[in-house]
C-alpha cells in the first residue's frame, strides 16, 4: 500500500530506487545483526524493499514497452536475481515512464521521453491519447474504492483468480518440496536431488519458450496449453517405480495386480497430484470461458476488450478508460 501511494506520488523510477535502498539495507543489517530485534527489522526492510520492487517494475515495464513487444520483456521478471545495489545502480540510467511524467504535469519531458521510446518524431496521436488517459485518472479520487466498483469488478477477479490458480497448479509444491517428493517416490538422496535439478532445468527452459511465443500466441493460448501440459503430466508421474511395491507376493494372483496398483499409488501420494489435477482442470475452464485475450491491445484501450466480451461486458459501463475518439483507438 506504501510503495502504490509512493508509485504514484514520485514515479516509477524513484519507486524502484527506494526499493533498492531498503533491501540493500535490510540486507546490510541482516548480516550485521547480532540480536533479534536487529533481525527482525532487517526483514521488515527487505519485504519493503521487494515490495517496492514488486509494485514498480512491472508498471513500468507495461508502460515503457510498445505493446507488441510487452511480454517479451517478461524475462526480466523471471530472472529477477541480481541483488539490491546492482538494482538501484541501474535505476540510476533509466528514464521515468511517459504515463508518469504526465501523472505529475511534465507534458513536455514526457513527449521527449516518447519520442525516444517509439524512435519517431511525430508521436502527437499517441502522446493526445496518453494525455486524455492521464486527465481522466487525476479525476479519480480514491482507487481503493473504484477498484472494487462494479466497472472495474472483471478486471479485478482476474488479477485476484488467476494468482489463486498459480498456486492451486502446485508449482510452488513441486520446485521447493522437490527433493523430498522425489525421495518418498523411491529416488535416493542423490537421485532425489538431481531430479530436483532437472525440474528446475526444465522450468526455466519452459519460460524462456513462454517469453518467445507470448505476443505471438497469445495470452490465452500459453495458459491453456499449459494447463493442458499440466493436468496431462499429473497422473503419469503417480506410476513412476517404487522399489518396494513391486512384490506383492502375499496375495493370489487374480488380485496382485489390484495390490500392486493400490499400494503404488498411496506410496506417491497420488491424491495430492489429483487434486491438482483437478484444479488445473477449473483453471483451464475458466480461462477458455471467461479470459479474454489481450494480446496487441495497448493498455489505454483495454477497457474496450472487457465491454466486449460476453460475460464481462454487463459489469463494464463504458468501452473506453477515458473520453476518446475513433482516431485514439486505432494508435
Amino acid at each position: 500500500m506504501t510503495a502504490s501511494w509512493i508509485n504514484r506520488a514520485f514515479g516509477r523510477r524513484r519507486t524502484m530506487m527506494f526499493g533498492g535502498s531498503l533491501f540493500s539495507f535490510g540486507a546490510l543489517l541482516n548480516g550485521l545483526a547480532i540480536n533479534l530485534l536487529m533481525l527482525i527489522i532487517s526483514r521488515v526492510l527487505l519485504g519493503f524493499g521487494i515490495g517496492f520492487a514488486n509494485q514498480s517494475v512491472p508498471i513500468y515495464l507495461s508502460e515503457i514497452a510498445p505493446f507488441k513487444y510487452r511480454g517479451t520483456l517478461n524475462i526480466i521478471l523471471g530472472g529477477a536475481i541480481v541483488p539490491g545495489l546492482i538494482f538501484l545502480f541501474g535505476c540510476l540510467f533509466l528514464s521515468d515512464s511517459t504515463n508518469s511524467l504526465l501523472e505529475r504535469n511534465k507534458l513536455e519531458e514526457a513527449k521527449d521521453l516518447l519520442r525516444k521510446i517509439r524512435g519517431i518524431e511525430n508521436v502527437d496521436e499517441e502522446f493526445k491519447v496518453l494525455a486524455k488517459a492521464s486527465e481522466a485518472a487525476k479525476l479519480v479520487q480514491s482507487p481503493w474504492r473504484d477498484i472494487i466498483s462494479r466497472k472495474y469488478r472483471p478486471q479485478l477477479t482476474i488479477a485476484i483468480l488467476i494468482t489463486l490458480f498459480q498456486q492451486l497448479t502446485g508449482m510452488n509444491v513441486f520446485v521447493f518440496y522437490a527433493p523430498v517428493l522425489f525421495k518418498s517416490m523411491g529416488f535416493g538422496n542423490n537421485a532425489s536431488l538431481l531430479s530436483s535439478l532437472i525440474t528446475s532445468i526444465v522450468k526455466f527452459c519452459a519460460t524462456l519458450v513462454s517469453v518467445a511465443t507470448v505476443d505471438k500466441y497469445g495470452r490465452r493460448t500459453l495458459f491453456l496449453s499449459g494447463g493442458l501440459q499440466m493436468f496431462i503430466c499429473q497422473f503419469p508421474v503417480r506410476y513412476s517405480r517404487c522399489p518396494k511395491y513391486y512384490g506383492r507376493n502375499q496375495h493370489d494372483l487374480h488380485i496382485r495386480h489390484c495390490s500392486s496398483l493400490h499400494g503404488n499409488a498411496l506410496q506417491l501420494k497420488f491424491g495430492l497430484l489429483i487434486f491438482f489435477a483437478c484444479c488445473v482442470v477449473g483453471m483451464s475452464t475458466f480461462i477458455y470461458k471467461l479470459w479474454p485475450e489481450t494480446k496487441g491491445v495497448p493498455i489505454e484501450e483495454m477497457t474496450i476488450v472487457w465491454k466486449n466480451h460476453p460475460y464481462w461486458g454487463k459489469y463494464v459501463e463504458d468501452g473506453k478508460s477515458f473520453p476518446s475518439h475513433e482516431t485514439d483507438a486505432k494508435v
